[in-house]
């Protein structure tokens, strides 16, 4: 698990990409400022004033397009509107916005009393404006409507003089974040350590890296502790308890690979990934919500048009931060990385629910037919394997089913970094932000995806039936008492371990008889009813 957090947690965000945003001002005049050579009041305002001549005019439709979307990079507007200069004491300038804090720098298309009245809780969206964008109305004061308890006078808007727009690839940067490198490095130093160590203290210690490694040891190095219960399955030695020596009546049974693993195992892995996904159904279900709310199309199409992992300024998570950028960025890098690392938790566990069944189906077969060992290092007659647990038609698709999963959380839910650039070029670390992202599609096929492995996994255990009809031999999966409890041949065979092995009655003692892996060709299948130790 610590490499999981050194990879998904921390190299995901270690090196990041930003995205800019523009700092800009909305000034709003009359609609004969042009008569007027009057100071709007500041600098920066007086030289908007007088670059007018070459701003863009855009109508209604064009001007709420581009501003209504801070990541459109909209740059100084001034909105004309209708009102005279003759109702306003003689000025022509009625007023400014300075548009400083991304995501709210288009809040001041929807701040009039007669769009904030029908806002509601809604977002102002491009789709909640359009059937205002005719008879578009504005307030020029800087405060927005619904911030105020004043009932402030509306005007409509004649049209916008733009300055253009920013280039998109400009601001755009990768990053370096110095706190979460060094918590990569100290993890990295921890695997080290453990590495080592583990060499070290284990340097002649004989790994068993596949169950044909323990059956090989254990006929080679028969266990005294097991040695009586040949026929014991997993099922007989409990968890903690002691187990029972006495001699057993075999019962034949046709199992399915689901009973291979304990139903503790099955209810804890069905129950964790159930329960992940209601939480993800519920949170789809309060994002498609919003979007209603904000009279954004909900259809399929519609999303999937928007794109995987695409920024939108409505559906960002984390808008309540307001402690320092240090402390909002490693919460925003932990809380965009947290479905990952939940995922990787239950892969591990749904890895290890479908090797358990997959080694009962392997061992199953030694009870049907002779079979040489699977070992890491053969000798003999023993066969080499180019997998440890998990044979190739399960592990190819569940390993492109995981690396495709992570990619659409990743798209599903992403680190946001936002620096806001003032007209200077300089970036202004205060305004900029770190958000958590979201995109619908991404997370409806992240979702699909892992509906489906979940589906896929309980088809393969409540389909697929041991082979050999009856059951030729008990059930042991990887339960390691079990295991070495049929590994005891007989003592003239000691080479059974580099030889293609079958496992079944090998001696009849005082009415009872005896099981175990063994070469002998007179090996017979356990019959129903029959005592065996």
């Amino acid at each position: 698990m610590v490499g999981y957090w050194d990879v998904k947690c921390s190299w995901n965000s270690a090196i990041f990409a930003s995205i800019p945003a523009y700092k800009y001002t909305a000034a709003f005049t009359t609609k004969d400022y042009s008569q007027h050579n009057e100071s709007w009041g500041g600098v920066d305002l007086d030289r908007i004033r007088s670059n007018t001549i070459e701003f863009e005019r855009l109508d209604n439709t064009q001007c709420i397009e581009r501003y209504i979307n801070s990541l459109n990079y909209g740059k100084d507007v001034v909105v004309v509107t209708n009102k005279t200069s003759s109702a306003n004491d003689g000025h022509a300038f009625l007023g400014s916005y300075d548009l400083d804090s991304w995501p709210y720098e288009g809040l001041w298309i929807c701040a009039s009393p007669d769009v904030g009245s029908r806002l509601g809780d809604r977002g102002c969206t491009s789709d909640f404006i359009k059937s205002f964008m005719k008879n578009w109305t504005v307030v020029y004061k800087n405060e927005p409507y619904y911030n105020s308890s004043d009932i402030r006078e509306s005007v409509p808007v004649l049209y916008c003089l733009s300055a253009g727009v920013h280039s998109k690839d400009e601001g755009c940067g990768v990053h370096f974040s110095v706190p979460i490198m060094i918590f990569v490095c100290i993890l990295n130093l921890i695997k080290c350590l453990s590495v080592c160590w583990t060499a070290y203290y284990n340097w002649t210690a004989q790994p068993f890296s596949t169950t044909g490694d323990a059956e090989a040891f254990y006929l080679q190095n028969p266990d005294v502790y097991t040695k009586g219960i040949s026929s014991a399955s997993r099922h007989d030695f409990p968890r903690g308890g002691p187990w029972s020596s006495e001699p057993k009546i075999w019962k034949p049974q046709r199992l399915r690979w689901y009973q291979a693993a304990s139903p503790r195992r099955w209810v804890v892995v069905l129950v964790l990934c159930i329960t992940s996904l209601t939480t993800v159904t519920f949170l789809l279900g309060e994002a498609i919500a919003e979007r209603k709310r904000d009279s954004a199309p909900t259809n399929l199409i519609a999303l999937w048009k928007e794109g995987l992992g695409a920024v939108s300024d409505h559906e960002l998570i984390g808008r309540g931060f307001n402690r320092s950028a240090t402390q909002t960025f490693l919460e925003t890098v932990l809380l965009a990385n947290a479905p990952q690392l939940l995922f990787s938790f239950l892969y591990y566990l749904y890895n290890g629910l479908l090797t358990c069944m997959s080694v009962a189906e392997e061992q199953s077969h030694h009870g049907v037919a002779r079979k040489p060992l699977r070992v890491s290092a053969p000798v003999g007659n023993q066969r080499s394997t180019w997998f440890l647990s998990l044979p190739y038609r399960y592990g190819v698709p569940l390993i492109i089913c995981s690396g495709l999963l992570h990619w659409l959380i990743s798209q599903a839910m992403f680190f946001v970094r936002v620096l806001m650039y003032n007209n200077d070029g300089s970036v202004d670390i205060a305004s900029s932000a770190s958000r958590v992202g979201f995109s619908p599609i991404g997370i409806i096929l992240a979702f699909t995806l892992a509906s489906i492995l979940v589906v896929v996994l309980v088809a393969i255990g409540f389909i697929n039936r041991f082979p050999g009809g009856e059951r030729a031999m008990p059930l042991i999966s990887t339960c390691s008492a079990a295991i070495t409890a049929a590994c005891h041949a007989p003592e003239d065979d000691k080479d059974a371990y580099l030889l293609p092995v079958r496992w079944g009655v090998i001696s009849l003692d005082d009415g009872v008889r005896h099981c175990s892996f063994t070469t002998a060709r007179d090996v017979e299948p356990p019959l129903e009813g029959a005592l065996y130790k």
